[in-house]
């Protein structure tokens, strides 16, 4: 016959107490890791969120604008900047394109979490009548329109989205090479 004494129940606690939580550290779903504004991700850093009232928000996903890590150097008449961005082939992602108005203003009102911009104007591809389209200074967050043939710095934007329970980069949206 075997006596259990105190200091055998506590070195069993002890190892029962370490499995479980070798095992709740496995079994923690990948959904629980988060991104945040500024993280790395996607080919870029996330920019904007999408928030209940956004028109590109979904419930149960997390779905945003990335913006790339850096921007086109240069500037750049309006119908260049849009080819810029679009042709752009950023960390292995080809879907950047320039950001709307909107976007620009989100990317704008975040910019001290995700690095240097140059202070200058930025185009956004939203038009404002024939000849004419929206941009945003970057000094002052100041929105202005300008004819097209006026150069201005291009920053590529791509979205992105995470089905729920998922927070694989790959799982982006757009084309990833």
């Amino acid at each position: 016959m075997s006596i259990t004494t105190a200091s055998d129940i506590k070195r069993t606690n002890r190892w029962l107490f370490f499995v479980f939580l070798i095992i709740l550290a496995f079994s923690v779903p990948a959904s629980a890791s988060t991104i945040s504004i500024g993280s790395d991700y996607g080919g870029g850093k996330i920019a904007y969120i999408f928030q209940p009232g956004d028109p590109d928000y979904i419930a149960g996903q997390q779905r945003g604008i990335i913006v790339a890590n850096k921007e086109i150097s240069g500037t750049y008449n309006w119908a260049s900047a849009v080819s810029a961005c679009e042709t752009l082939n950023q960390n292995g992602f080809d879907d950047w394109r320039l950001p709307s108005k909107s976007e620009l203003e989100k990317i704008y009102a975040n910019r001290n979490a995700l690095g240097d911009f140059s202070v200058e104007e930025y185009w956004s591809s939203t038009e404002n009548y024939e000849g004419n389209a929206w941009g945003l200074y970057f000094g002052d967050g100041y929105h202005y329109f300008s004819s097209k043939a006026n150069t201005g710095r291009a920053l590529p934007v791509r979205l992105f989205s995470i089905p729920s329970g998922n927070s694989s980069p790959k799982q982006a949206s757009g084309s990833h090479k």
